[in-house]
Order: structure tokens, then sequence, then C-alpha cells
């Protein structure tokens, strides 16, 4: 895949989504299903994450779990705008790359409500469905 510049994000007017931290939401990958954009390493499994800072600046990145070696993947570029809304309680982003609903409780760990991304049409990795592993809170 080219190198492309990231669309920027755009937080919708009036709101305030509280994000303090990087939101995390990973998949867990057959490394043979990756082709090409395969990195180095010998896990038979590695993770895709998509990670979104308190800048509202985000990445896609490949990870071998066994070995931490990263990888930043760039998707197609298309100058739309990321639309992230939320409350306390939920961050909702939509991008033309990855819809998400997230629950965001007082205590305990956010919870991946809904997730849908074509990064994996992109990547041309085969098959219709990745479950993902969760999403996280990282600092």
């Amino acid at each position: 895949m080219s190198v492309q510049p990231l669309p920027k994000t755009a937080i919708e007017p009036g709101t305030s989504i509280g994000l303090d931290q990087h939101i995390v939401i990973c998949w867990r990958v057959a490394r043979a299903a990756l082709g090409e954009v395969a990195l180095a390493g010998k896990s038979p499994i590695v993770h895709l994450e998509f990670a979104l800072s308190p800048s509202l600046d985000f990445a896609w990145v490949l990870i071998d779990p066994q070995h931490e070696i990263k990888h930043i993947i760039e998707p197609k570029a298309d100058g739309a705008l990321i639309r992230i809304t939320g409350s306390a309680s939920s961050i909702e982003i939509e991008s033309p790359h990855l819809s998400a609903h997230i629950l965001m409780p007082d205590q305990g760990s956010p919870q991946l409500v809904y997730v849908r991304t074509d990064i994996f049409a992109q990547l041309q990795i085969p098959g219709g469905r990745y479950e993902p592993i969760g999403c996280s809170i990282r600092l």
C-alpha cells in the first residue's frame, strides 16, 4: 500500500467526549492471511489495532505480540473527516474506514458495542468477518 496522509479528525460541535487516554480496538489475524503486508516475526497470529489518541490522532498498527514487532499501516486516504461524538458514558467514531460505538463506564473497562471497518479489504485479507478481541484504554 502507498503511504498517504491520514484524514483529519473532527469533533462534532458542542460535544465533550472526555477522552484523556488512548482508545484501542484490536483484532486477531492469521499471519498467513496478511500476504504482502505481513510484518517480520514468526507468531502465527498477529494483532491489528486501531488506536485513537487524546489529541484525536489515529493509527492502524500490525503487531506481532510474541516478538513485540510493530508496523504502521496507512489506509487509503479519501479526504473525509473522522467524526467523533460522545458523552460521559459513550463514544462514537465515524469515518470512511471505521465505525464504532464504545460504552465508557465510570468504573471498569470500556465495552465495544459495535465496530465495522473496511481495513481488511484494503489489506486484501481474505474472508468476510473478523471478530475484534475488544477495546481497551491505555496511557
